[in-house]
């Protein structure tokens, strides 16, 4: 993984909040350069290892997808 303070845009491996819902994710893949997309990947898993609720997890496998820069912002 990469440090919290690496630079914006980010790059493969960075974690980052959706904007929209709150999920962290880490970003899996990108392309495009003026319109730059993000694929990332949402856990369904909780902070110290367990299982979502069954809605939740739907929700992360859901999120797990192309965003534009602007729909993400990094951690703080």
């Amino acid at each position: 993984m990469k440090q919290q303070n690496s630079p914006w845009p980010p790059v493969v491996g960075d974690e980052v909040r959706i904007k929209e819902n709150g999920f962290q994710g880490a970003v899996v893949k990108t392309k495009g350069v003026h319109e730059a997309r993000f694929r990332l990947s949402v856990s369904s898993k909780t902070p110290d290892g367990g299982s979502l609720p069954r809605t939740e997890a739907r929700a992360a496998r859901i999120a797990s997808r192309w965003y534009g820069l602007d729909e993400l912002e990094p951690l703080s």
